[in-house]
């Protein structure tokens, strides 16, 4: 919850965009296949998931195109 980041909180900074590529392939690959299982044996997360990603790819691109950081 974002207003939990404030001053004082047990929260940090939400990871910048982009900071999967830092991620290690042998750490990357494995939790994107178990991600991809999951999603397909359970449609209920996984539909919800595909969904929230194509849109948060879709808005980081558009930013990314406009030049903003976000």
């Amino acid at each position: 919850m974002w207003w939990q980041r404030g001053r004082g909180s047990a929260f940090g900074r939400p990871l910048p965009r982009g900071a999967w590529a830092e991620v290690p392939p042998y750490i990357l690959v494995p939790a994107l296949a178990a991600v991809a299982v999951l999603g397909w044996f359970v449609p209920l997360l996984g539909i919800p998931l595909a969904a929230f990603l194509a849109v948060d790819i879709a808005l980081g691109e558009l930013a990314h195109r406009r030049g903003r950081r976000t």
